[in-house]
């Protein structure tokens, strides 16, 4: 219900499939069963309702931005643009959206997928087994089923990206364990479990080495959320000083970055989909006016993410077409002044800037 609260498709990967579970472990009681389903009805909608209570509070549809012809929005929370902009930014790529470029993506992204390692495709073969021999396993049913409806959504309602098969880690590893342990001849056990931790191990191993670990390993000796709050991250060098700022009693309009965490109150910002008041009203005025717009909004400062910028507007989610690197050129002759610039390593490119707004 919690995690409903994250990702909708917790809905169909976690909670019906627990509900399915559930259902089968006391399908031969009758009145326990409709006891059981019941209570964990009650319990996934109460974790579920903070998520659709808010929504409804905010927008009028408990469970915006899907089923807008059932649940239609307020007027003025969204528009048909960035509706479209949500639908084909959530779809997978236009070559992986027939069946066969779904279980290609299937392949690639969860069975044979050094993050993950061998425990997804050992999992299904376990899997297999207990259908096979649904007598011996009964109890393992409710794993098989997550299982299943797992990557089952994951194929129908993801843009089939590798980590929102995750959950399915949690059966395939009860599978296998249970499967492997129930081999009758103890040197064949011990040989399946001790191939399944080597080659875990391996895949482990390699993570560490690799240069993007390596480096987080290295960017301070304790680990922490000062990585992010105090830029040592890469990507987060801006974070220390934008919450300098409003801490100060400033306030910041973040551009095209909707990384919102290890930021203070103050510093505002709009995801690609939503309606962006900054865009809009760049569309319909000139320089000085936006200027005086930003003012009037109590704007002191204004940060852009130029390579985020980038990278939403050459891919399927878009971004708003007012604003761009030409935008604030003008701004800058109309007022706006750089205090700062930040770059992912030293003598690169930089990824964002921050301006101050001027009285």
């Amino acid at each position: 219900g919690f995690v409903f609260g994250c990702k909708y498709i917790a809905a169909v990967q976690v909670v019906i499939p627990l509900g399915l579970a559930v259902a089968w472990v006391v399908r031969r009681k009758r009145e326990q069963l409709m006891k059981s389903v019941v209570a964990y009805g009650l319990g996934a909608a109460v974790t579920m309702s903070p998520w659709l209570i808010r929504n409804v509070l905010n927008t009028g549809n408990p469970v915006f931005p899907l089923a807008r012809s059932v649940f239609p929005e307020k007027a003025g929370v969204w528009n048909d643009d960035g509706a479209a902009r949500w639908t084909e930014g959530h779809l997978p790529g236009p070559k992986h959206r027939s069946a066969g470029g779904r279980l290609e993506r299937l392949w690639d992204q969860v069975f044979w997928n050094p993050l993950y390692g061998p425990i997804m495709l050992v999992g299904a073969a376990a899997a297999v087994i207990v259908l096979m021999r649904i007598r011996r396993f009964e109890t393992l049913v409710p794993c098989v089923i997550l299982f299943v409806c797992t990557l089952g959504t994951w194929i129908g309602f993801t843009h089939l990206v590798d980590r929102f098969a995750m959950v399915v880690l949690v059966p395939a590893a009860i599978l296998v364990a249970v499967v492997c342990g129930s081999v009758a001849y103890p040197l064949a056990r011990f040989g399946i479990a001790s191939i399944i931790i080597v080659v875990n191990a391996g895949l482990i191993l390699h993570l560490v080495l690799s240069t993007s670990t390596n480096k987080l390993l290295t960017v301070r000796d304790s680990v922490g959320i000062a990585w992010f709050t105090e830029g040592e991250w890469p990507t987060h060098q801006h974070v220390p000083k934008l919450n300098e700022i409003v801490r100060a009693g400033g306030k910041v309009l973040m551009v095209a970055d909707a990384r919102r965490f290890y930021l203070d109150r103050g510093v505002d910002y709009c995801v690609v989909f939503n309606r962006n008041p900054f865009a809009e009203a760049a569309e319909r005025m000139p320089a000085k006016e936006l200027m005086a717009w930003l003012r009037e909004r109590g704007y002191s400062h204004l940060f852009v993410n130029w390579s985020e910028m980038a990278r939403l507007r050459g891919s399927r989610y878009g971004f708003w077409k007012p604003v761009d690197v030409e935008l604030f050129r003008r701004m800058n002759e109309a007022g706006l002044q750089v205090v700062d610039n930040y770059s992912f390593d030293e003598g690169k490119s930089y990824y964002g800037a921050l301006f101050t707004v001027g009285p």
